[in-house]
């Protein structure tokens, strides 16, 4: 056994339980490797079989594609494979975009929107002929999330084709990246109901700074028309 690993190995099931007591997050960067048999190769990561035993979760990040204007790369979208988790269900191919032009930055508007316009989310409805909406028929209801207010304003059924579908997202991209991911959740507590209870608060968190962030959208309007009307008179 390597050194790393056997250190690892005779230190790592002792220390884990001193720190899962603390408020401390414990992250290991691991570069993956080729392993090679007579079956074929695989990846695999170093730290040797203790340290996948007692990690709570285990990330692979992917690297798919990268957008570019003219020979300048400006941002990729990259995946995430949850390859264990004591801590929720396992998930693959969680699509999130790399903002290139801030330095590497994870642009969280774009992954949420990447991640929902997946046809296989079954989050956001695509007819066959492109066009897009929200699910009608979605296990959830808007209102008694949202409230009627923020369903009438912000939640649509009529069909767009994708390019108007995201220009209307991005001119509120604080609401709609809160009412994607409270989407987001609501698919999983469906799915796996025991998650229900733990999403729950952090659901209710999002729905209030929705509803926060649409009415001060709306008094900043209600104060642009009031000055409008001043200058007119």
């Amino acid at each position: 056994m390597m050194k790393k690993a056997k250190l690892i190995k005779n230190n790592l099931s002792n220390m884990l339980p001193l720190i899962e007591a603390q408020p401390i997050l414990f992250l290991f960067l691991n570069q993956v490797t080729t392993k090679k048999t007579m079956y074929g190769s695989s990846l695999t990561s170093g730290g040797g079989w203790s340290l996948k035993h007692n990690i709570h979760q285990k990330l692979k990040f992917n690297r798919n594609k990268e957008d570019y204007e003219g020979e300048f790369a400006v941002s990729a979208v990259n995946t995430l494979d949850i390859d264990k988790s004591k801590l929720s269900p396992l998930y693959g191919d969680i699509e999130f975009v790399v903002n290139i032009r801030k330095g590497g930055l994870i642009d969280e508007f774009e992954s949420v929107l990447a991640y929902c316009l997946n046809s296989d989310r079954d989050i956001i409805h695509l007819s066959g002929n492109g066009w897009y909406s929200f699910k009608e028929d979605f296990d959830i209801d808007y209102e008694d999330i949202f409230g009627e207010e923020i369903v009438d304003k912000y939640i649509f059924f009529k069909n767009k084709r994708l390019e108007e579908f995201e220009d209307t997202i991005r001119k509120d991209t604080e609401i709609y990246k809160r009412i994607f991911s409270v989407l987001i959740m609501q698919k999983f507590s469906n799915i796996y109901e025991y998650q229900a209870q733990i999403i729950k608060p952090y659901q209710e968190k999002l729905t209030k700074q929705i509803k926060e962030l649409a009415g001060n959208k709306a008094g900043e309007k209600a104060v642009k028309e009031d000055g409008k009307v001043n200058e007119t008179e």
